[in-house]
Parts: structure tokens; C-alpha cells; sequence
């Protein structure tokens, strides 16, 4: 499952930078600012019927009939706020899943790569060693690409060799149960070789079919049975990204917060956006919730695990009339409030 997830998450950063026609992919479309939680669904662990569709320019794919019985979140952290930072001295971007804290997946990104690293856990890291970079940008239709990465077992002459071979074979728009967008179709071929004592054993083939949309909304993932050897595969696993939230992770930090905090919102009195900072010193649940005067729920800017360090909220207001309301921050037993004023 975590392999699949793996290829996963770096596919699905691949955000298009424009609107229609045949899309141009950069690494400064990806989601991955700290303080993003990309919300996913799918089968994770039962495959089903699945269809890729067709390849080529203007095509069409529909999969508003696909279940997706299991969800999970993907939360976006600096490197240097997880414990195991010093073993990924060249990663500028980490990631963690909702219900599994304490393990961390790392990335290098620069103008031309996006590159997974490896993964932590348990006091454990995993290192992945780079044979020839697998991904390369801008993309767009038709382009190709290949790489090779090995994970070391951690034995001399054992290791995991991975080739993955890519190519945009598609444009068109997909369609899923949040919408219709615009989209280039990723198709890749995996080939996973066992390596011992310096001599490949056994191998593993996989296909698989990313749909990349304009701004993450309505991707889907469609992931090949292992050992598939038909590229216009029936059977597999289906994912899709449900949403994106943001709560900005403020930049220049040296030293963790000592304590929680709520600092006032400014602008306050408003019309119609304010912001929120706190500060977090150690990892936990947070909720910032905003009430109206009569203690019912207006928004929730943020509920679930985060790292520590200090962040950013925005809240919008525009919907909204004049009056008092109450911001309110929960990070375990701890809870502060403060009023805010919108005033149009």
C-alpha cells in the first residue's frame, strides 16, 4: 500500500498551470507550501473495475460511478520541523498522513524536478538513491520520461531498483463527482527489480493512469494490480483528491514556539478578511473555529493533527453581516478566545 501511496503523492502534485488546450505543468504549480492538507479517497486496499479510457488530444473521462470507501489526508510541513530532518539534508518539502503521525515522506524540488527521497518512521529512515532523475519540467503533451532509483536495503550488493518510464499521452477534460477540468492524462510503467548480493532476483510491473487537473480539484489516480502487464488494464485501485485546505506556515523560524497562542486578529475590526496567527510548540489536534454571537459555528479554518511551529489563518467574511464574532483555537485541553468585529 505505502509503495502505491508513495508514486502517488508525487504524481499527484503534477497541478496544470493553465486552463484548456494541452497544459504546461512546473514545479511552482504544486501544492506542497507548508500548511497544505490535500484531502484523497479511493479503494486503498480492495481492487476494483477500472477504466482508463483513451489516449490522445480532446478526450473525455468519466468516473462519477467510482466508489471511494476509504480517505486520508496528505499535510505539507517544512523538513526542519520533523524529527527526522538531519537524514534528508537536501529536502525542502516533507509530508505526513492523517492516522499515521510519526511517518514522514521527503522531497527535493527545484525549477526542473520534483524528487522523492525517501520516508521515516518509527526512528527508522529510508534513503533513495537518485541512478537517473525520474521526472523532468515543464510538462505537457507528449512529452516522455524515464528514471531510475534504488532503495538500499541496508545490506552491501541489496536493494530495491526501481524504472519508471512516463509519458503525457492525453488532454481533455475528467469528470468525477466534484466536477468537469481541464486535464493532461499521465500514463507510467514501473518495473520494481529485487536485488541480491548484486543480482537481480525477482521483478514487479505495475501501470499506472494520473489525471492532472488545473488547481488539484477532481484528480483522479487510476493504479494497476502488481504484475499487470496490459497497459489498457481493467482491475485495479482508483484514488481521487477530494480538496485542498491551507493554513499558511510562517516563514524565518529559528527556535519552536514555547508555548500556545492565539495572537490578535488583524484587522480587527474588519470588512471582510482577516488573519489568525498562533503558535504551536509541540505536535498535536487543532481546531480554529469561528462562532457567531450566538454560539453557532460559522467556519472551521482548521481541525486535525498539525506539526509545531507558528501559522497563518485567513478568514473571509464576505458572506456574512455586520456584528461580533468569536474565534476560538483548541489545541488538546487548551482553548483561547477572542472577539472580532466585521464591521461593512
Amino acid at each position: 500500500m505505502l509503495n502505491r501511496l508513495r508514486i502517488t503523492i508525487i504524481l499527484s502534485l503534477l497541478i496544470a498551470s493553465v486552463s484548456l488546450g494541452q497544459i504546461t505543468v512546473n514545479t511552482s504549480d504544486l501544492p506542497i507550501d507548508p500548511g497544505t492538507t490535500i484531502h484523497r479517497a479511493g479503494n486503498t486496499y480492495n481492487p476494483v473495475t477500472v477504466d482508463p479510457g483513451a489516449s490522445g488530444p480532446n478526450q473525455s473521462w468519466n468516473f462519477t460511478s467510482m466508489s471511494a470507501p476509504d480517505s486520508w489526508d496528505e499535510n505539507w510541513v517544512t523538513p526542519a520541523s520533523t524529527p527526522y530532518a538531519a537524514s534528508y539534508p537536501n529536502a525542502n518539502h516533507a509530508t505526513w498522513y492523517s492516522g499515521t503521525p510519526d511517518f514522514y515522506q521527503y522531497y527535493e524540488t527545484t525549477a526542473s524536478n520534483h524528487q522523492y527521497l525517501g520516508s521515516a518512521a518509527g526512528g527508522t529512515a529510508v534513503n533513495i538513491t537518485i541512478l537517473e532523475l525520474p521526472n523532468s519540467f515543464p510538462m505537457t503533451y507528449n512529452d516522455e520520461w524515464w528514471g531510475v532509483t534504488e532503495l538500499d536495503f541496508g545490506i552491501p550488493g541489496n536493494s530495491q531498483v526501481d524504472t519508471t518510464w512516463g509519458v503525457v499521452d492525453a488532454w481533455g477534460t475528467v469528470t468525477d463527482a466534484m466536477g468537469s477540468y481541464s486535464c493532461l492524462r499521465l500514463q507510467m510503467h514501473i518495473m520494481s527489480w529485487t536485488v541480491v548480493s548484486g543480482i537481480p532476483l525477482s521483478s514487479l510491473e505495475t501501470w499506472q493512469y494520473i489525471y492532472l487537473t488545473q488547481n488539484g480539484e477532481g484528480q483522479v489516480f487510476l493504479i494497476s494490480n502488481i504484475d499487470e502487464t496490459n497497459p489498457n488494464f481493467t482491475t485495479g485501485y482508483f484514488h481521487r483528491t477530494t480538496g485542498m485546505t491551507g493554513i499558511q506556515e510562517l516563514p524565518g523560524q529559528i527556535n519552536l514556539p514555547v508555548e500556545i497562542s492565539l495572537a490578535p486578529a488583524y484587522p480587527n475590526p474588519f470588512n471582510p478578511n482577516t488573519n489568525f496567527d498562533f503558535d504551536l510548540p509541540k505536535a498535536g489536534n487543532v481546531s480554529l473555529v469561528i462562532y457567531d454571537a450566538q454560539g453557532s459555528m460559522i467556519a472551521n479554518l482548521q481541525d486535525g493533527w498539525m506539526m509545531p511551529g507558528s501559522y497563518r489563518a485567513a478568514f473571509d467574511a464576505a458572506s456574512l453581516s455586520s456584528g461580533n464574532y468569536f474565534a476560538r483555537l483548541t489545541v488538546g485541553n487548551v482553548q483561547q478566545t477572542q472577539k472580532i468585529t466585521l464591521v461593512k
